[in-house]
C-alpha cells in the first residue's frame, strides 16, 4: 500500500503547454518556476445501487477526473536587459513559446486579451501630462509605458490618446506623470485587459506590433495542459484542459511581490512514468524586493500614497462546459464574472477616502513595481469605486490608518474606440514593462 522510503514533498517541478484543442495534450512544454502547486484534484467514487442480500459492499466506479491546480510564487520580470524594441510574444501552441509567453497567453484567456508592443528612442519636449516623439504608431490607447527620469527612476504611465495628428505626435497620460522623460527614449509593455463580456472563444492575441491596429484575429491557444512532477520518475500528474479561474497578487513594500494562480482542470491522470526531475532551464531576472514604484489615486501620479502594500484579486468566477465527449464531461470553461478588487491600508483621511466613499466618487488608481524596463509590473483602474466603508484601524507605529478596498467601475475615457484588440477604454488592467 505505501513505499517503505519517503519522498521528498517539496522536490519535483511544474511544467505548462499550450494546447492545440481543448483537452488534447500539448506538444511543448516549459518549466514554469513555482512553489510546490496544491492540488485540488479528486476522482469521483461512484457506489453500485442495487438491492443487496446483505449488509456488504462493493468495489465502487471511478469516474470523472477533474478539479484545480494552484501554483503561487514570486513574480519577475521578462527580460534581463533594458529592451531596444518593441516586446513581443508568441502563440502558446507553437514550439518556440517560452514559459512566459504562456503565462501571458492564460492571463489573455482568462482575462479578455492582451496588447504587445510599444518602444520608440524619438522622444523629445514631453510635458507630465503628454509625451512627445517622433513616431507613436507602436502604442496604442490603454496600454502602459516606462520611462526613466533625471531624478525619479523609471515611471509608469497609461495612454489615453495616441494622436499622431500633431507634429511631433503626442500621447497624452491618464494622470499627470511624476517626471518627463530624459534620454528619448519610452518603452512599450504586454498589456492585459479585462473584457467585460467573457472572453471571446479563442480569445484575440496581440502578437504583432505591425499589423493594422497592432496586431493578428487568428485563432490562439485558449487552454493549457499542466504537468506536475514529484521527486521519482513514476510520481506524475498530467492535468488538461486546463484554464486560469482565479488570480491574486500581494505587493508589499520590501517584500518580493507574490501571485496565487488557480487553475480549472478538465481532465487529469496519473502517470506512472515520465516525472521530470532535471533543473529547470530560468532564463529570467531574479525576482525584486519593492523598494521602488509608485501608488496613485485620482488625476495626479506626481505623489504616491504612502501604504505598505496592495492586495489585488481579479474575481473571477468561471463554470464547466459539458460535453460528453470530454475526458471527464467537460468541454471547455465559461466565465460567469470578473471583479477586480484592489485592498491596501493607508493614512486616514476624511476629506479622501471617506469622503469618496461617501460620494461615491470613481477615480483612477494605479500602480507600478520595479527597478527598469524588463523587470517592471503596473496595474490600472482607469475609474474606481470605494466600495467599502473604509474602517479605522491602528497602524503598526501607532498611526491612525483607513482600510480601503477599490473595486474597478465601468470606464470611457480613453480616445480610441474600444474593441478585442486593444486596451482602450477597459476597467482593469495589469502591464509588463
Amino acid at each position: 500500500m505505501s513505499s517503505n522510503q519517503p519522498k521528498r514533498f517539496d522536490i519535483g517541478q511544474v511544467e505548462i503547454g499550450g494546447e492545440a484543442g481543448f483537452g488534447d495534450t500539448a506538444s511543448n512544454f516549459d518549466y514554469f518556476r513555482c512553489d510546490p502547486p496544491g492540488l485540488g484534484l479528486s476522482q469521483a467514487s461512484i457506489r453500485l445501487d442495487y438491492q443487496r442480500q446483505g449488509d456488504q459492499e462493493t468495489g465502487r466506479v471511478v469516474g470523472a477526473s477533474t478539479g484545480t491546480v494552484t501554483l503561487t510564487r514570486q513574480m519577475h520580470g521578462f527580460s534581463t536587459s533594458t529592451p531596444t524594441t518593441p516586446s513581443s510574444n508568441s502563440d502558446s501552441s507553437a514550439s518556440g513559446a517560452t514559459a512566459f509567453d504562456h503565462y501571458l497567453n492564460f492571463l489573455a484567456a482568462s482575462y479578455g486579451n492582451v496588447l504587445t508592443g510599444g518602444y520608440t528612442n524619438g522622444e523629445s519636449a514631453s510635458t507630465t501630462s503628454t509625451l512627445k516623439m517622433s513616431d507613436n504608431s507602436s502604442f496604442k490607447d490603454g496600454q502602459a509605458m516606462a520611462w526613466g527620469t533625471a531624478d525619479e527612476g523609471y515611471q509608469v504611465g497609461w495612454a489615453k490618446n495616441v494622436n499622431a495628428t500633431p507634429n511631433p505626435d503626442e500621447i497624452t497620460l491618464l494622470q499627470t506623470a511624476m517626471a518627463v522623460p530624459t534620454g528619448n527614449t519610452v518603452h512599450g509593455s504586454h498589456t492585459v485587459f479585462v473584457k467585460r463580456l467573457a472572453p471571446p472563444t479563442p480569445y484575440l492575441d496581440e502578437t504583432s506590433a505591425s499589423t493594422t491596429n497592432g496586431g493578428s484575429t487568428t485563432a490562439t491557444t485558449t487552454s493549457w495542459t499542466i504537468k506536475i512532477s514529484g521527486s521519482d520518475s513514476d510520481d506524475l500528474y498530467t492535468c488538461l484542459g486546463c484554464i486560469l479561474t482565479g488570480h491574486k497578487m500581494t505587493w508589499n513594500v520590501g517584500e518580493v511581490p507574490k501571485e496565487e494562480l488557480t487553475f480549472s482542470v478538465g481532465h487529469f491522470s496519473h502517470g506512472t512514468s515520465g516525472a521530470s526531475t532535471a533543473v529547470g532551464a530560468f532564463s529570467y531576472p531574479s525576482p525584486e524586493a519593492i523598494i521602488g514604484g509608485g501608488i496613485f489615486w485620482g488625476t495626479s501620479a506626481a505623489t504616491s500614497i504612502f501604504t505598505a502594500g496592495i492586495e489585488i484579486d481579479l474575481g473571477l468566477e468561471y463554470a464547466p462546459i459539458p460535453d460528453i465527449i470530454g475526458d471527464s464531461g467537460i468541454g471547455g470553461w465559461f466565465r460567469t464574472k470578473i471583479t477586480p478588487r484592489v485592498t491596501f491600508s493607508t493614512y486616514r483621511d476624511e476629506s479622501a477616502e471617506i469622503t469618496d466613499w461617501q460620494d461615491q466618487n470613481g477615480k483612477t488608481f494605479s500602480a507600478f513595481i520595479g527597478s527598469e524596463p524588463g523587470r517592471m509590473m503596473a496595474v490600472c483602474m482607469p475609474n474606481a469605486y470605494v466600495v467599502e466603508m473604509p474602517a479605522r484601524s491602528r497602524g503598526p507605529g501607532g498611526e491612525t490608518m483607513s482600510s480601503v478596498v477599490l473595486e474597478a467601475g465601468y470606464y470611457a475615457g480613453d480616445t480610441a474606440a474600444e474593441t478585442d484588440l486593444i486596451p482602450s477604454n477597459t476597467d482593469f488592467r495589469l502591464a509588463f514593462l
